[in-house]
C-alpha cells in the first residue's frame, strides 16, 4: 500500500491538500468537501443532486400520468376522489417536472423551487387531513399520497439545500 504524498496549503479561508503522486486536490471551503482529481475533473455532492433530480422528475411525471388517466375517465379508482385534489396534483406534476429540470441544471434558484414545492405540499396536506378527520370526504388513498409527496420533497428539497452550489476552485 502506498503512502499518500499529501501537502495541506491554507489559502486564506480554506484548505487545499494536495497529493502529488496522482495529481488531485481536496479542498474544504465553508465545510464544503470537493476532490479534484487529474488535473481538471472536479467531483463534488452534484451526484445527489442529480439523483434528487432525477427523482423529482420521474415522481412528478407519475404523478402527472395517474392524475390525468384519472381526471380523464380512464381509470376508476374505487375511492371518493376529490376533483380539485386531483387537479392540484396534476398541476404540481408539471411544476415538479421543471423543478427536476432546474434542479439537474443546478441554477441557483433551484431550492426556492423545491421548496415552495415542499410548502404547498404541506398545506395541501394539512387541508386534506383535516377534511379527511372532519367527515371523510376524502380518501385515505389521498391523505397517504400526500403524505408521500410531502416526504419525498421534502428530501429532495434536504439534498438541494446541504450540496448548494459547488465552491469555484481558484
Amino acid at each position: 500500500m502506498r503512502q499518500a504524498a499529501m501537502r495541506k496549503v491554507c489559502l486564506g479561508n480554506h484548505f487545499k491538500y494536495h497529493d502529488t503522486k496522482i495529481k488531485s486536490y481536496i479542498t474544504i471551503h465553508r465545510n464544503i468537501i470537493t476532490l479534484t482529481y487529474m488535473k481538471g475533473t472536479t467531483m463534488n455532492k452534484t451526484i445527489y443532486k442529480k439523483i434528487a433530480a432525477g427523482v423529482a422528475a420521474v415522481f412528478s411525471l407519475l404523478t402527472i400520468v395517474e392524475g390525468t388517466q384519472v381526471l380523464l375517465g380512464i381509470t376508476q379508482p374505487d375511492y371518493v376522489v376529490l376533483t380539485p385534489l386531483l387537479v392540484y396534483n396534476v398541476t404540481m406534476g408539471v411544476v415538479g417536472v421543471f423543478a427536476g429540470v432546474v434542479l439537474w441544471i443546478n441554477y441557483g434558484w433551484s431550492l426556492r423551487l423545491t421548496t415552495i414545492v415542499v410548502a404547498a405540499h404541506i398545506i395541501v396536506l394539512l387541508t386534506v387531513g383535516v377534511i379527511y378527520l372532519s367527515g371523510n370526504a376524502v380518501a385515505l388513498h389521498s391523505v397517504n399520497a400526500m403524505i408521500i409527496r410531502s416526504v419525498v420533497w421534502a428530501a429532495i428539497t434536504l439534498v438541494a439545500w446541504k450540496t448548494g452550489k459547488p465552491v469555484e476552485q481558484k
